[in-house]
């Protein structure tokens, strides 16, 4: 009779003493196999720990992803503003190239011109042009006028003209083509 049938027997309480002694026997063999298999995962021991403890390491958790979260936020931010901030520059700076009328070098020829035409009328002088010497213009800057729409944006050219003993400042408007003196100094 094999093991199944005798159990069955064993539980409904009809076998002999020769099998009951046998699937007791049968049932102490599997339990000692069993121990021995299991035994390792039972070794494991935990450690009491007090809600102090517990409730440490829980801030301790929260603090530390909080801090990850706002440098990860922090630094999104940061590289949102700098790509915003480069898209409009370029936009701007892109309108402004193509608002120019007139190059560096026609923007020179021109505040050359206006400065002749500035000395010989305004400054008292009765001075053909021929005779007023520009003895140097450098263009000191170039600052970008902002405007919405961006495609209105636009150049300022500011120059420094020294002719017939003054120092000019003058600024040049490349859309337009107008000329400003906006400082004169004795040289």
């Amino acid at each position: 009779m094999e093991f199944k049938e005798l159990y069955q027997k064993y539980i409904a309480g009809s076998c002999t003493d020769e099998e009951k002694a046998f699937v007791e026997e049968e049932i102490k063999r599997a339990q000692a196999v069993s121990d021995e298999i299991f035994k390792d995962r039972r070794a494991v021991e935990f450690t009491p720990v007090t809600d102090e403890e517990v409730l440490k390491a829980k801030n301790q958790f929260v603090t530390k992803n909080l801090v990850k979260t706002v440098a990860i936020s922090l630094a999104i931010g940061i590289a949102l503003i700098a790509v915003v901030t480069a898209a409009v520059f370029g936009l701007a700076v892109h309108g402004a190239r193509k608002n120019m009328r007139y190059s560096g070098t026609e923007a020179e020829a021109m505040v050359a011109e206006y400065i002749v035409d500035y000395v010989g009328t305004n400054m008292g002088r009765q001075i053909s042009g021929e005779d007023i010497n520009i003895s140097y213009i450098y263009e000191d800057e170039r600052d970008l006028q902002m405007r919405f729409p961006l495609s209105r944006c636009y150049y300022i050219f500011e120059y420094e003209v020294r002719a017939s003993g003054f120092e000019f400042e003058v600024e040049f408007n490349p859309k337009t083509g107008e000329c400003i003196i906006t400082d004169i100094d004795r040289d």
